[in-house]
């Protein structure tokens, strides 16, 4: 697959863009320039000569990865916390806006152990927040949070958030009320988890499936954080 590839396949009534897939889109962004866009992002953009760049915009889910890897010669594999992409045998540790020439990846990653030693300190600190959280030390959400993790914008993030603003929580050990309530819109838990929270909040929680909500929140808070921090989920 290369720029030519997908060329063919913008014209006539199509000539600009048209449906891949779900909520994916091949569009031309200029007259050497085609890419594919998953929701708001160019995940793939392809130049006439000869480049490709991957960008996930932040968002290293499962269908970002899906996406990349059916829609480009990329393979994309996971690690704990980080990608590992391959053309034609030749890896490179993910970045956003790693581009292939090719014959070469430019602008690769940083080694994929730090990645895991921050998958490791976001699991560490949501375990914290879930325990401090149990024991009534969390309150509910108020306009006295972090405005950071209180306001949001449209595209579901947080306003002042990303990594140096998540990093600089766990390193406070500052337990943001607000950070938990983003965390489940992004990452929605079963309902039973839902009237846990609602309950806690109330102060009005009786612990009868207190294990099964925790560990549905945690799963969701810890992915939430992994996402703010630019960790592949």
């Amino acid at each position: 697959m290369n720029y030519d590839t997908f060329s063919a396949k913008l014209t006539g009534r199509n000539s600009q863009s048209r449906k891949l897939a779900n909520h994916t889109v091949l569009h031309r962004v200029d007259d050497s320039t085609i890419a594919i866009k998953l929701h708001s992002t160019d995940v793939i953009t392809y130049h006439s000569d000869g480049r490709i760049m991957f960008d996930s915009g932040g968002w290293k889910t499962p269908t970002t990865k899906e996406r990349m890897n059916s829609f480009s010669p990329a393979r994309i594999h996971q690690a704990t916390g980080s990608w590992e992409i391959s053309i034609d045998a030749i890896p490179a540790n993910f970045a956003d806006r790693i581009t292939w020439t090719g014959k070469k990846w430019q602008g690769a990653g940083e080694d994929p152990s730090k990645a895991i030693k921050l998958a490791e300190r976001a699991a560490k600190f949501a375990r914290d927040y879930m325990d401090a959280f149990d024991a009534g030390k969390v309150p509910a959400p108020s306009n006295g949070d972090c405005w950071g993790c209180l306001m949001k914008t449209t595209n579901g993030k947080t306003a002042m958030g990303g990594s140096e603003h998540i990093l600089s929580h766990m390193k406070e050990k500052y337990y943001v009320p607000s950070l938990l309530a983003r965390a489940i819109e992004r990452f929605p838990v079963a309902p039973v988890a839902m009237w846990y929270v609602s309950d806690k909040w109330a102060g009005t929680h009786n612990n009868a499936m207190a294990e099964f909500e925790r560990a549905s929140l945690y799963k969701s808070l810890y992915r939430y954080l992994k996402a703010e921090l630019g960790l592949a989920n």
